[in-house]
């Protein structure tokens, strides 16, 4: 009876976060090419944000040590938001802040609803 319990409260556990994650959504505040590159590095592989990049006209240093998304460095943007750790790590190469990659259990609620992004 308890391990069942126990594995209910670990499925639920787990329903939970998937759920919490899937409904942020991202909102573009605008066009601008410095908004789809904060629009890509919550949404995209790493991957993505060398081709966003190139569309652009920006390059990936400037944009590292540059480009603010809602007023947070680009790379810590992308470490709070973005699932796959290796698109802060990308973002981070010539980034002079400190990206913070612990997660704790509250960030998932802090994460629900939606995010309006806008790049600057």
């Amino acid at each position: 009876m308890m391990k069942a319990l126990l594995m209910t409260g670990l499925l639920a556990l787990g329903a939970l976060g998937t759920a919490v994650a899937q409904e942020t959504q991202f909102i573009a505040a605008d066009d601008r090419a410095e908004t789809r590159l904060c629009l890509t590095a919550v949404t995209e592989s790493w991957r993505s944000m060398d081709r966003t990049l190139n569309h652009s006209g920006y390059r990936l240093m400037q944009v590292s040590r540059e480009l603010k998304c809602n007023d947070i460095p680009v790379a810590v943007f992308a470490a709070q938001y973005n699932e796959d750790p290796r698109m802060a790590k990308h973002l981070a190469k010539f980034s002079r802040d400190t990206i913070k990659q612990e997660v704790e259990i509250t960030d998932l609620t802090a994460m629900a609803g939606q995010v309006r992004i806008e790049g600057h």
